[in-house]
């Protein structure tokens, strides 16, 4: 009987995190208007044009030195990075992003990596070098740039964020994305007006 109700709870538990996943349910409603966590989009998927909410001001130190700034990416579609260099996924992932960014950067599209709970700056610097990552890395690392855009949680590494051309969120992935799920979102949403 127990491990029926184990089960069950389970069960249960899975949809209503699943439910929360995409869709109108992933985006919250805070008194400003502006986007609050709420639950990560399936790959692939993004949040619906209508229920995209606008993140505030985004500034950082590059670990390349001087000041990262959100403004400086408007009218852009922009992916934003978290990783770090110790995270394994991180290390498969990045060198794949290195090259969508290559591919995309033509096309309105700007690519931001955060170093997050990382060991030293020095170690940032090195991963940044070693994975010839050519697009702004800021030094985050309490993992301040999420919450700042919507109190996205930092459960794991790597996430994406990705924002449209007016610096809504469009989709947050919590989980190694690959271009091949990025891609198609990312051009989709440089094709909107």
């Amino acid at each position: 009987m127990l491990r029926r109700v184990f089960v069950l709870a389970v069960t249960l538990l899975s949809a209503a995190g699943m439910a929360a996943c995409t869709g109108k349910d992933a985006v919250g409603q805070s008194p400003t208007g502006a986007y609050r966590f709420n639950g990560a989009t399936e790959r692939g998927k993004t949040i619906n044009v209508a229920d995209r909410k606008k993140v505030g001001p985004i500034t950082g130190t590059l670990l390349a030195g001087g000041t990262f700034n959100l403004d400086s990416t408007d009218g852009s579609v922009t992916l934003i990075n978290l990783y770090a260099s110790w995270c394994v996924p991180c290390q498969t992932e990045t060198p794949q992003l290195v090259a969508l960014h290559d591919e995309l950067k033509s096309k309105n599209i700007t690519f931001i990596g955060v170093a997050t709970k990382e060991n030293s700056a020095s170690a940032a610097k090195s991963f940044v070098a070693d994975q010839q990552i050519d697009y702004p890395v800021v030094n985050d690392e309490q993992a301040r740039i999420p919450l700042l855009i919507g109190n996205i949680p930092v459960v794991g590494l790597p996430e994406t964020i990705i924002l449209d051309k007016q610096h809504r969120v469009a989709a947050v992935y919590a989980s190694k994305v690959l271009p091949a799920d990025v891609r198609p979102v990312l051009t989709g949403l440089a094709a909107e007006s």
